[in-house]
């Protein structure tokens, strides 16, 4: 099948826009960066880290979480990195939400040729990256969760620093207080560094 087929009919919609701000970032389905080889992991051992994330939530009758991550020295990208294997610098953080059911979003922040490279970065790992749509965050991540139909559920907010024990800013929180007024809103603590923690222990413990 040759590369031009691969290529969504939104591709041959927007590839003479590409100087208007809409169509640039929401285009999805171009050939920007399809020869591109990123280094990652498979896709069992990113369903390992989904499943025990999962574990997490069934333990903490939580229906989704979001999981932040950030360019700080103490984040490096968190959660988010440990999920996608996407390390991000263009933003305070960028948020990963996963549900209890269903498929994960990483909400990424930037639109455009970024947000397609950063698609093709993290396919094997999830196949829903969405722009921030200008550092709107929550208001993407609540769509997601009402798309979900999670609008009155649990939603766990883990650190996007766990040494400062730093959340979402206060204007994202406060977006998603009024985008989700029937989630409890719970705040994790220490996720993922258990889970690094406890692969490094087991990996010792088989030297």
């Amino acid at each position: 099948m040759s590369s031009q087929s691969n290529i969504s009919s939104n591709w041959q919609e927007v590839r003479t826009k590409l100087d208007q701000g809409r169509p640039f970032n929401t285009m999805r389905g171009t050939p920007y960066y399809s020869d591109a080889v990123y280094p990652q992991f498979s896709k069992q051992e990113y369903a390992r880290r989904y499943e025990a994330i999962r574990a997490k939530m069934r333990a903490e009758n939580l229906d989704c979480v979001v999981v932040p991550g950030g360019p700080s020295h103490w984040s490096f990208g968190g959660g988010m990195l440990w999920l996608t294997g996407h390390w991000e610098w263009h933003a305070l953080a960028c948020y990963v939400v996963v549900p209890l059911f269903g498929e994960p979003t990483l909400v990424y922040s930037m639109g455009g040729t970024h947000c397609e490279a950063v698609r093709r970065e993290t396919a094997v790992a999830l196949s829903d990256v969405r722009g921030s749509r200008g550092g709107r965050y929550a208001e993407v991540v609540a769509e997601r969760v009402k798309e979900l139909g999670l609008e009155r559920g649990r939603i766990g907010l883990l650190e996007i620093d766990p040494r400062h024990a730093d959340y979402l800013p206060v204007n994202q929180y406060n977006t998603l207080r009024q985008m989700l007024p029937d989630c409890e809103l719970v705040f994790t603590r220490g996720w993922i560094h258990e889970e690094c923690v406890s692969i490094l222990r087991d990996r010792l413990r088989k030297t």
